[in-house]
């Protein structure tokens, strides 16, 4: 059996392993889907890249035996520290920033190999903890910085935050790789160093555990869509579910191996069911449910087979490669259905996940049942670990309510229009930096922002809060979101005037993988009148008749009612269309063109198509046209200056 040391340096290692993990994934998920933005080439390259990472998991999964698993815990863990290293450099961009989150990614993952194939005797358990250790980290380090993350060092305190968190992770490097070494027996130096085995296949529940804990439970986005409470408030209620699933882990041997099965089965199938549709408590408590439950499963302890040997040793280490493999595919399939069309909802594949770890959880429990536990709580241990866990909600609280700037505009009667297409908050360069695409357009003063492909937490994309951190550099206080792909991915409303009515809709979808959605607002003026704002992303459909056109009816409907009203109206946002379009000509006579024909606003290196457009009204014209140059995003912002028509 493993000394409280040995079992300490496990739970460490797994721990540093998984929180890696996840933290590098934030850079390497979102590096290869915007690689598409750069061309064909670049796209196909970093699938490559992308196979390759899982590839060499694999690889150093199937030689555990012959390398030792302390081996492969070292060479992961210093692929690891130097990919997460060089992004904590703010000059790493592009292409090298892709290849750096890769070797970081394949780093964690050959260490969780190492540490999941050589876990001391009788921590097997606890290396798995140590995971949801790690995935609890990531996600209060997330919340707790306003879900900008230090992985992304854009300010000197971001890059010092980031090259901490690297030599705190470097600390585990030696006492894990000695742990592991020291569980080799003598005895079976014959066999390459084996360790006495545990089942391998309770790891599968890692799968469940970064699938579902990253798409549901680590998102501060679903928590804010549901419920709309402030940035303190949302980081408070996600580090509480942080905290729920690692006091999950921890208790499952006391609890039992039937109640903790049982019980995290229940809560992850019924936590999930209830975030499909995020709204108000029932979203807000199935995610808490869907992490605690995750924990209390991955906690569970399943008995050890007694068969030491190779053969045990490589099943765990491929298990362990293959339930993130897994996570890999899941998750991939999950996004991939924005972008072509798949059978089905995407919403299946999370409650097919679910149904996995409920199946685990209920398998590891027949298993287990009616075990001795021999396991005891060390009140001291528990006491830090709470203190812990409760200093990091606090921080969270603190730390994730962002500095809102106040707004800078010219006291006159015009309206400043914006709309720009923010790409998740991703530059043209692939970096996460919402604050700069704010600071375009804060330094025209807009009264009115409409934001196409606002991102607040796919997992995808890092998970980001992007309207949150955009909002808050921005200085705009009134804020509205209307989802479209999904819940946390839509369009955005920010006004400087008070929003009287508020409406968002899905469009006709057609053979458009991605929903699309429209937002419709009447804001009231300080004059006492009212202006119609309607922004819109519509469909990428090579054939606009199919898709496009019936979206761009369905907008202009909403603008009629509005013109009924004699309200004077916008139309801004991706439309995806030429001046002399048919999309275009579906708004006439109710909206006129407001940007010249030959306007260009994409790409931002070398714009060539109008994308981005503003339509207004006859009761308002034209003073001012503006399209920053600026790679803030892989689309140019647009800012009109309006002025209401004297009707006499």
């Amino acid at each position: 059996m493993a000394d409280r040391r040995q079992t300490g340096a496990a739970v460490s290692g797994a721990a540093v392993a998984s929180f890696g993990l996840l933290e590098t994934l934030r850079v390497l998920a979102p590096s290869l889907l915007r690689a598409g933005d750069d061309g064909v080439a670049a796209a196909v390259a970093a699938a490559v890249l992308g196979v390759a990472v899982f590839t060499s998991a694999v690889g150093l999964a199937a030689s555990v035996g012959r390398l030792g698993a302390h081996r492969v815990w070292l060479m992961g863990g210093l692929a690891l520290l130097l990919g997460r290293g060089a992004l904590s450099l703010p000059v790493v961009t592009g292409e090298f920033q892709l290849v750096a989150a890769a070797v970081a990614v394949a780093g964690a993952l050959a260490a969780i190999v190492g540490v999941a194939s050589g876990a001391p005797p009788g921590a097997d358990r606890a290396a798995r903890t140590g995971a949801v250790i790690g995935m609890s980290a990531a996600g209060a380090l997330h919340v707790g910085t306003a879900t900008a993350g230090w992985i992304w060092p854009s300010t000197f305190e971001s890059t010092v935050g980031s090259l901490l968190v690297v030599l705190l992770m470097a600390g585990a490097l030696v006492p894990t790789t000695k742990a592991l070494a020291a569980a080799t027996h003598p005895s079976s130096a014959s066999t390459d160093g084996e360790v006495p085995t545990a089942p391998a296949w309770p790891w599968w529940s890692l799968t469940p555990l970064f699938v579902l804990g990253g798409i549901i439970g680590g998102i501060p986005g679903r928590v804010a869509v549901a419920t709309g409470w402030d940035a303190g408030t949302v980081a408070v209620t996600v580090a509480i579910g942080q905290a729920m699933a690692v006091l999950g882990a921890v208790l499952a041997p006391r609890l039992g191996a039937v109640r903790a099965g049982a019980g995290g089965a229940v809560l992850v199938l019924i936590g999930t069911a209830s975030t499909l549709a995020p709204a108000g408590w029932q979203g807000v408590l199935g995610q808490v449910a869907v992490v605690a439950g995750l924990g209390a499963i991955v906690g569970i302890d399943v008995p050890r087979t007694g068969r030491p040997g190779a053969v045990g040793v490589r099943r765990r280490a491929l298990t362990a490669s293959g339930a993130f493999a897994l996570f890999a595919a899941t998750t991939t399939v999950h996004y991939l259905s924005y972008e072509w069309p798949l059978p089905g909802d995407n919403r299946a594949v999370l409650l097919a996940t679910a149904a996995f770890a409920a199946g685990l959880g209920i398998a590891m429990a027949w298993v287990a049942r009616g075990r001795a536990i021999h396991t005891t709580v060390d009140i001291v241990a528990a006491m830090r670990l709470l203190t812990a866990l409760g200093l990091a909600v606090a921080l969270a609280g603190i730390g994730g309510q962002p500095t809102t700037r106040a707004a800078v505009y010219d006291a006159d009667d015009d309206l400043r229009v914006a709309t720009y297409n923010i790409r998740s908050g991703f530059d043209a360069d692939r970096r996460f930096d919402p604050a700069a695409q704010a600071q375009v357009l804060r330094d025209h003063s807009p009264d009115v922002v409409v934001l196409n492909e606002v991102d607040r937490g796919w997992l995808a994309t890092g998970g980001h809060d992007a309207l949150r951190l955009f909002a808050a550099e921005l200085g705009l206080r009134h804020v509205r979101f209307g989802g479209a792909g999904d819940a946390v991915f839509g369009n955005a409303l920010l006004s400087r005037y008070p929003i009287g009515e508020f409406v968002a809709e899905p469009l006709p979808r057609g053979r458009d993988p991605m929903p699309r959605g429209s937002v419709a607002a009447v804001l009231d003026l300080p004059d006492g009148t009212s202006l119609g704002v309607v922004g819109t992303q519509l469909s990428q459909d090579e054939d606009p008749s199919e898709t496009r056109l019936p979206q761009a009816r369905a907008v202009a409907a909403t603008v009629a009612r509005l013109r009924e009203r004699q309200i004077p109206t916008v139309v801004a946002g991706d439309l995806y269309a030429e001046t002399d379009s048919a999309v275009l000509v579906s708004f006439e006579p109710l909206l006129d063109h407001v940007m010249p024909s030959g306007t260009a606003t994409f790409p931002v290196d070398d714009p060539q198509v109008h994308r981005s457009h503003v339509l207004a009204s006859g009761d308002l014209r034209r003073l001012r046209l503006e399209i920053p140059a600026t790679r803030a995003s892989t689309h140019l912002p647009v800012i009109v200056t309006l002025r209401p028509v004297d009707p006499t």
